[in-house]
């Protein structure tokens, strides 16, 4: 896109903006879980992508979600989300166990 410069400019301004809404905002993930927090299943970068999507109001593919390990108990965790392509935010997300 040599010809519109200016629209790579926009969309990487938005992806800053959205870059700092994600990593403002912190995201419920609620699950099953038994004793001592543990959950049924694991938690997978599509039910953090539907929960940021909650939280910000913006779609987005679990492709662009990285878990830095598997999330298997309750608690507060940090995603990478790949907002743009030279753009990461980390969103924080909690996960509650419900019993």
């Amino acid at each position: 896109s040599t010809l519109f410069p200016y629209t790579t400019l926009f969309r990487s301004e938005a992806a800053v903006e959205l870059k700092n809404k994600l990593e403002s905002t912190v995201a419920r993930i609620e699950m099953k879980a038994g004793k001592g927090g543990r959950l049924f299943g694991a938690v997978t970068p599509v039910l953090v992508a539907d929960a940021l999507k909650e939280s910000t109001g913006h779609e987005f593919d679990r492709r662009q979600v990285a878990l830095t390990g598997h999330v298997k108990t309750s608690g507060s965790y940090v995603a990478t989300v790949r907002v743009h392509d030279e753009i990461t935010a980390n969103a924080k997300f909690d996960v509650i166990g419900k019993a």
